[in-house]
């Protein structure tokens, strides 16, 4: 069993920090009283049990893995602001984990904690763990394909591949703006096959695989999804009067 003692001190001051951080959502997920969105994500798909694409109501604000988490605590639990949060509390633990393993590549203490900092305590961003919406827990599974990305450059290892693919595609379905990391990640596990050059050709055929399945399949569909989105003006991003109309005003009011 791990001792306390075998926990070198910045780690335990970041065990601290995160603990802290969640007990702070949990109360926040119990207390605060359900946002705007939240409400239409209830009333639109949990309550509805309807959350798939061309089957549920068309909206951008069907964060669809959220939804369909909500709908399972939903059916066993009922409806409180806990419940309905549960399932992006969860992902908190995840999302501080795998934070904690990039920091740890980082070369210096200073910027291993300035980029802990930047993660832990941007405190509109941390909120979303404690929403009915999917953006907490596509943090969360972007940082876990992220890791395992890195893993795979160093390893080469197969299940790295595999993981990284995994959640990045996880993290589409929780969030479809994580489009534009799924190609990056997906090009960049390319760019390792094809340097690869020592390695067998059927390994490298089979991760070559593992990215099509996993990696370009599910970016199609999620990419389709959103072009029907766009078809239907359901993609509420930018505006004709410009940065402040859009975003400074619709902060101060």
């Amino acid at each position: 069993m791990l001792q306390l003692k075998n926990i070198s001190r910045p780690d335990l001051v970041y065990i601290i920090i995160s603990s802290l951080l969640f007990i702070y959502l949990v109360l926040r997920a119990i207390f605060f009283p359900l946002v705007h969105d939240e409400v239409a994500t209830f009333f639109h798909y949990i309550n509805t049990g309807r959350f798939l694409p061309f089957d549920a109501h068309w909206d951008a604000n069907n964060h669809t893995l959220n939804s369909f988490i909500s709908i399972v605590f939903y059916n066993i639990f009922g409806s409180s602001e806990l419940v309905l949060r549960i399932q992006n509390l969860i992902t908190f633990p995840i999302y501080a984990y795998f934070i904690y393993l990039i920091s740890q590549k980082l070369e210096t203490k200073l910027i291993r904690w300035a980029f802990i900092s930047a993660f832990l305590f941007a405190h509109g961003f941390i909120e979303f763990f404690a929403l009915t919406r999917g953006y907490g827990m596509s943090m969360a599974l972007l940082a876990g394909a992220i890791w395992h990305l890195i893993r795979s450059f160093e390893t080469n290892k197969g299940k790295h591949f595999a993981l990284s693919l995994l959640f990045i595609a996880l993290g589409q379905f929780a969030n479809l703006t994580l489009v534009n990391s799924a190609i990056i990640i997906i090009i960049l596990l390319y760019y390792k096959i094809i340097i690869s050059r020592q390695e067998e050709n059927v390994k490298r055929g089979f991760k070559a695989m593992l990215v099509f399945n996993l990696g370009i399949l599910p970016l199609i569909f999620f990419s389709y999804v959103s072009f029907i989105y766009q078809n239907k003006g359901l993609l509420y991003y930018g505006s004709n009067t410009g940065f402040w109309d859009i975003t400074v005003n619709t902060q101060l009011w």
